[in-house]
Formats: C-alpha cells, sequence, structure tokens
C-alpha cells in the first residue's frame, strides 16, 4: 500500500518592486534557517524551502500540517476547560523555554501563530520576526531592537526601552496568551499606560480592580502565576525556564 503524507505550504510575500532580489533572498532564507533548525514536539517542523529567484513571483516553505488550525480559531469556537487550559499552556511554555535553549526568541507569539495538530498538539509556527540572541559558539547573548509583534502582546519594555531582552519580551507574550484563554479576550490594547486605560488600571492594581465573575473564571493560584507574568519591570518577570517548573505547567504530565 502506498501511504501519502500531507505537508502545509507557506507562501512568502512576493519581492517588492523596489526590494533586489539579493535582498528578498536573504530575508526568506534567514526565517528558513532558523525555523529548519528547531527540531521539538511543540514546534512546527520547517522542512524545504522553494526559491523564486529571478522572477517576482511568491516563495514558499514546506512545512508540517496542523489539521487543528489555529488556537485563535479554537477561542473564537468555543471556551476551555481549565484541563485544556493547562494542557494547551503547558505545550506552549515547553517550546518556548527549548527555542530560548537554541538561542531563538519568537517575538511574535499570540494565538494565530500557534497551531494544533489533529490529536490536540500545540505547535509554535512563523519565524518571520524571530531573533536569534546568541549563537552556540557565544558566551554571551544580545538585545533585540525594535518593535516586534502583534500591539497587544508587546511588552511595555519595547514601547520605552531602545533594546530589550526578547526572551523577556516571549514570556510577557506568553501571559497574554494565557489570559486569552481563559477569557477568550484581550486584557488590553497595548501596555502603554498613557494610552490604555485597561492597562494603566492593571499596572496599579494587578487585575484586583476587575469584576468578581470575571476574577472567578481562574482560579487564585492562575491568577497569581498570571501576574507574575505579567510582571511589568522584565528583570523581575519569570523566566521560559521558570515558567516550566511552576506547578501549574510541571504538574500537567501528559496530554
Amino acid at each position: 500500500t502506498t501511504s501519502q503524507t500531507v505537508y502545509a505550504v507557506k507562501e512568502f510575500r512576493p519581492r517588492r518592486k523596489d526590494e533586489t532580489a539579493r535582498n528578498y533572498i536573504k530575508k526568506v532564507t534567514a526565517e528558513f534557517c532558523i525555523s529548519s533548525a528547531l527540531h521539538h514536539a511543540n514546534v512546527v517542523e520547517t522542512l524545504d524551502l522553494v526559491l523564486q529567484r529571478n522572477t517576482r513571483a511568491a516563495s514558499c516553505s514546506i512545512m508540517e500540517y496542523c489539521g487543528g488550525g489555529t488556537l485563535d480559531a479554537v477561542l473564537r469556537a468555543k471556551p476551555l476547560s481549565y484541563s485544556e487550559i493547562a494542557c494547551l499552556f503547558a505545550q506552549l511554555c515547553r517550546g518556548v523555554a527549548f527555542l530560548h535553549s537554541m538561542g531563538v526568541a519568537h517575538r511574535d507569539l499570540k494565538p494565530s501563530n500557534l497551531l494544533l495538530t489533529d490529536a490536540g498538539h500545540l505547535k509554535i509556527a512563523d519565524f518571520g520576526t524571530s531573533d536569534v540572541f546568541q549563537l552556540p559558539f557565544e558566551s554571551k547573548s544580545h538585545l533585540s531592537h525594535g518593535v516586534s509583534g502583534s500591539m497587544p502582546y508587546i511588552p511595555p519594555e519595547e514601547w520605552t526601552s531602545e533594546s530589550y531582552d526578547a526572551r523577556e519580551a516571549d514570556v510577557w507574550a506568553c501571559g497574554i496568551v494565557y489570559y486569552s484563554l481563559h477569557f477568550t479576550s484581550l486584557p488590553w490594547r497595548a501596555a502603554i499606560p498613557e494610552r490604555d486605560a485597561h492597562y494603566r488600571a492593571y499596572v496599579a492594581h494587578r487585575f484586583r480592580h476587575l469584576p468578581t465573575p470575571v476574577v472567578a473564571r481562574m482560579t487564585a493560584p492562575s491568577r497569581a502565576f498570571l501576574v507574575r507574568i505579567l510582571e511589568p519591570d522584565p528583570k523581575l518577570r519569570l523566566t521560559a525556564t521558570q515558567l516550566l517548573v511552576d506547578p501549574l505547567v510541571a504538574d500537567v504530565v501528559a496530554c
């Protein structure tokens, strides 16, 4: 019998008219080089790259197919149970901790970049804005520059600092995802106190200002955990490794 394997194809944007073929290929291959080197149960496997060198047609990469769609679509479809939330978030933490152990920060973690297999396994996808903060032969990590990601998931330090540790930014984005898993909504539009009243209230009260029915959707340990992830001071924020050892993640054995 002949078995058939289904793959996914990611089409990159076509080369712009004002963009040289060299620069376009450099951007496309940079993403491929990062993603194809990452092999983990909670990261989408990138298998091949098809380059369009001499035309303005789009290049594409061949990837593992995830039949369960995006986490964003799942959150729009139905509320999740506590066990489903724990399972999904534990997988996200494992994937992010792996990326950081490989010297890679994703820089655009959000439900639409988290894919699910038919069996419900979570996979981190889309490394188009990722940053290699430490190469294997380097003894020190370097900081990242520029605002990266989708506005509700961007940490406060990206708006106020010229440079920042992208690992800390990834953890902040994980916190926004954790909130979304519980509430199927976002806590604020931007982590800028001067522009967003919801974030300003969070800085002052750490969710204690929320109505009781809303707060009750999370257990007390989950709320305390979330506040430690969404710590405005990046140096006091939990690291990906610390996320893994918290009982809310470490006690999720298999799912």
